[in-house]
């Protein structure tokens, strides 16, 4: 799992209600990335709207043809096991090219729990980068790489070393 922090701009909010997934969601969509809900993984016969919207039945076709891409018939292993797991999935499904990841959004101050510490060591057996985006203040680690299995931390690039150099 890589931890990476994301600069919370100091815009005074009304309400701090989903405005972590909203501010990464548009900081994905500015780097290029299709991004889809967490949840879609699950596949479409978990949504309400798929039978009456088309381009809702566009975005979840796609989705599929991506995971069919990269996992083929252990997809629908991975579905049951996402199922019997008591929720964690993370926030969003970034896709771009050849560069797919699960991103797991939190402020500074919350904490991952427990079904979601699983759901992630689940994607990451099943060969999937999972991300955890923290939005901060002020940021002092730019990434961070936690192994779960040994609950080891390093830091892998701090913002003090980070120097723009011309050529």
């Amino acid at each position: 799992m890589i931890i990476k922090e994301i600069k919370l701009s100091s815009y005074p909010y009304v309400s701090r209600r989903g405005l972590s997934e909203y501010l990464a969601k548009h900081y994905f969509l500015k780097k290029g990335y299709t991004v889809f809900r967490g949840h879609m993984v699950l596949g479409k016969a978990y949504s309400l709207y798929y039978p009456l919207y088309p381009n809702v039945q566009n975005k979840y076709n796609l989705l599929e043809r991506i995971l069919l891409q990269k996992l083929q018939l252990l997809l629908y292993l991975l579905r049951d096991d996402l199922k019997k797991q008591q929720g964690g999935l993370p926030d969003f499904f970034c896709y771009k090219k050849e560069d797919m990841f699960f991103a797991e959004i939190k402020l500074e101050h919350e904490q991952l729990k427990k079904n979601q510490l699983q759901c992630i060591r689940l994607l990451e057996r099943y060969g999937f980068e999972v991300l955890v985006f923290r939005l901060k203040k002020r940021i002092y680690r730019e990434v961070i790489h936690y192994d779960l299995d040994t609950n080891v931390k390093s830091v892998l690039l701090k913002q003090e070393k980070m120097k723009l150099h011309w050529k």
